[in-house]
């Protein structure tokens, strides 16, 4: 058997276990167990080819064997994941210490052909024979903390039994979200902007919402993340979109009316390569008019690789559909993305409309915002309206549409039509 890693030339997963039983066999009371995992890693390989990353995990393997003693270990145990041992550290806050130098040691700036850029890691902590008495059990459980502090954003995480429980749980509910479309679960609820110079209502919003048989209705704030960690916001996104243009196509013929629904789309929607494809298919499969079609981004999604972003979003515009910039003022706001992206419609976050009436601040940034996407020609949506005083407000502002509890919660398609379609 192989013991040895062919590009670092460190010991490799099957080595580090046969470590493990001989310490164990040694009578070594105590060790720790490291294990982390490089984040991003793959933007390397994608950016600057695989002869690169090679190279960058032969520098980081190098950096890694000066950071153990004679009886610890180090390991590669697959393409950006490493494993230590350590035998000599006598508690808790030694072992803590030895992570940080080791991820201090990975951030190092790198330079490959005059270019320079930096990988941070995420790892994992347990000790033997408290987090578990075998490898099995012990690489499980070092590997839900690494996974745990990748999740949360975290330098590293030090295992604990309520990480397994809640890992379990966090497990099931994926696995039942992954069963919710085929189970009829998963159901589109539209809630309504009201355009204040008309008083009519002819957009909407789609919200996806989820009747956990185990819970009842889960928040999209619990799932939607959920959704987009497991990858399942993909086959989700798709489903959402082709119900709405389904009841687009549905409300359009019933009621003879030109309304445009809003649907929010996720950076990890927008990352992927069949994105566009994927929209067009439904398009064409419901026999929506795209004009009716909005799609609603954060601006975090701007961040994710500019130029990439901006070739999609031109492309969706040129099918018709239009784009506007959710929960702005809360994340990177820039003018330079109101210039460079094809945006049409921006929506002031909640946070600023809820004391709009009693915080004069709160107001001046209201007309700010307002008067920026007047003078570059966007419309503006205020959500999270309550009360008439901020309807009325928003309105002496000159804010084109509101949304919010005010006017509607967001409700089902059969009591949207009979509240708001069936009236007019």
């Amino acid at each position: 058997m192989a013991y040895q890693d062919y590009l670092t030339e460190l010991p490799n997963r099957a080595r580090f276990i046969e470590y493990f039983e001989e310490l164990v066999n040694k009578d070594k009371k105590t060790f720790s167990i490291i294990y982390l995992d490089l984040d991003r890693f793959k933007l390397i390989n994608d950016s600057f080819g695989h002869d690169a990353g090679d190279k960058f995990l032969k520098n980081i393997a190098a950096k890694m064997k000066d950071l153990v003693g004679p009886e610890d270990m180090v390991a590669r145990f697959s393409g950006d994941e490493f494993a230590f041992v350590f035998v000599d550290l006598e508690d808790l806050e030694q072992i803590k210490q030895k992570c940080r130098e080791i991820l201090k040691a990975i951030e190092e700036p790198w330079e490959y052909f005059d270019q320079e850029f930096q990988i941070k890691a995420s790892a994992g902590i347990v000790n033997y024979p408290d987090d578990g008495e075998n490898i099995s059990i012990l690489l499980r459980n070092v590997d839900l903390a690494m996974y745990y502090a990748k999740e949360n954003d975290l330098d590293f995480k030090v295992f604990t039994d309520n990480l397994s429980e809640n890992f379990i749980e966090q497990l099931t509910m994926e696995n039942d979200l992954r069963m919710a479309v085929e189970k009829n679960e998963l159901e589109v609820y539209y809630q309504p902007l009201l355009t204040l110079d008309t008083g009519k209502i002819n957009t909407m919003e789609a919200l996806l919402r989820w009747e956990y048989p185990k819970q009842g209705f889960i928040s999209p704030a619990q799932f939607i993340p959920l959704a987009e960690k497991s990858g399942l916001i993909i086959p989700i996104g798709k489903w959402v979109l082709r119900q709405t243009c389904q009841q687009i196509k549905e409300w359009s013929s019933s009621y003879n009316k030109e309304m445009r629904v809003a649907v929010n789309i996720s950076s990890i929607q927008i990352e992927q390569l069949k994105f566009i494809d994927d929209v067009r298919s439904i398009i064409k499969e419901t026999g929506v008019d795209p004009c009716r079609l909005e799609f609603e981004i954060t601006e975090s999604v701007l961040m994710i690789e500019p130029e990439l972003v901006l070739a999609k979003l031109n492309k969706l515009k040129e099918l018709g559909i239009k784009i506007s910039l959710d929960d702005f003022g809360t994340g990177y706001s820039s003018l330079s993305y109101l210039k460079k992206f094809p945006i049409d419609k921006l929506k002031i976050d909640r946070s600023f409309i809820m004391d709009l009436t009693v915080d004069n601040y709160e107001t001046g940034i209201v007309k700010a915002i307002l008067d920026l996407a007047k003078n570059m020609e966007l419309t503006v949506t205020a959500e999270g309206v309550e009360t008439l005083a901020q309807l009325n407000l928003l309105k002496k502002l000159k804010c084109d549409k509101i949304q919010g509890y005010y006017i509607s919660r967001p409700i089902p398609a059969a009591e949207f039509e009979q509240e708001f379609l069936k009236k007019e």
